[in-house]
């Protein structure tokens, strides 16, 4: 929980005799509880696809800092990166035409979690 917070630290003996110490020192704790920003820098959202397409992911934290970015086509796993540049190369010939949804899900240290979607078309060419 956030807060500032005081130590009190007691000891017994053998003999049940104790000793108590209460020093002043004050330790403040703060939970991240912000999602990283994440964004799908390619494809744009509602463009038109095909062949390889590069995923591009951009993700960042400024609290607690990156753990790990998942990229999702329709709703299926593809690739998971721990480091920057986040990225996945999708070989689109192997997919039918129409439309796709692209997800990128970006962790934080904490846990926490953003995940923005966006949409293309993939057409024959």
């Amino acid at each position: 929980m956030d807060g500032s917070y005081q130590n009190t630290a007691q000891a017994v003996d053998a003999v049940n005799s104790t000793h108590t110490d209460s020093e002043n020192a004050t330790y403040v704790v703060f939970m991240d509880t912000t999602p990283p920003t994440v964004s799908i820098t390619n494809p744009i959202n509602g463009t038109t696809v095909s062949g390889t397409v590069n995923i591009q992911v951009s993700a960042s934290d400024s609290l607690s800092g990156v753990n790990r970015v998942e990229i999702y086509l329709d709703g299926s796993l593809k690739k998971t990166d721990t480091a920057a540049p986040y990225d996945y190369s999708w070989n689109s010939r192997k997919a039918a035409n129409g439309t796709h949804t692209i997800t990128a899900k970006g962790y934080d240290q904490q846990g926490n979690f953003s995940q923005p979607s966006i949409t293309v078309t993939k057409v024959k060419r």
